[in-house]
């Protein structure tokens, strides 16, 4: 959200408007973000850390934001204790687009059931380039999520995968 200031909205517009969730440990989401400036007329809820300094949460609440304190997990969101919180509000189909720790929490808590993915013709070289998804991982190629039920398509010159994780936890 810092990075690219997305709105995360439908497009277009249908029946049902889904809940935009930051994960946002100290509150950082600019209140000039798209997020936030549209938070009156598309659902935002921004879930932060007792780090976040009250007067950022207070601002976020003010310009329309439900902002949730939630427990911290390595100076983090915990990300089960957001899924918690999800749960709780009977949110139970949850689209990420997120950063590679968020996606890394969420595989290591084995909580992913599909996989949706654009592949842009880039290629960013280099020990630090980032990766896609963080977390613990798996230690083998062996031990590697697999995915099922896999589709290909081309979309605006990028590589779109859908497939469902073959849940070997199962």
């Amino acid at each position: 959200a810092l990075a690219d200031d997305p709105r995360l909205d439908a497009r277009p517009i249908g029946p049902r408007q889904a809940t935009r969730v930051v994960a946002d440990s100290q509150a950082r989401l600019p209140r000039t973000s798209r997020l936030v400036i549209t938070a009156r007329e598309l659902p935002l809820l921004v879930a932060v850390t007792d780090a976040a300094p009250p007067e950022r949460c207070e601002a976020l609440a003010a310009q329309g934001a439900d902002v949730v304190t939630l427990p911290a997990r390595d100076g983090l969101v915990d990300v089960a204790a957001l899924l918690g919180e999800l749960g709780r509000r009977d949110m139970t189909h949850v689209l990420v687009e997120g950063g590679a720790h968020l996606l890394g929490s969420l595989f290591d808590l084995e909580q992913v059931d599909a996989v949706d993915v654009f592949i842009a013709p880039i290629l960013e070289t280099g020990a630090r380039s980032p990766g896609p998804v963080a977390g613990s991982g798996k230690s083998s190629m062996m031990e590697a999520l697999r995915l099922v039920d896999v589709t290909m398509s081309q979309v605006e010159g990028d590589l779109r995968v859908q497939g469902t994780i073959a849940h070997p936890w199962l």
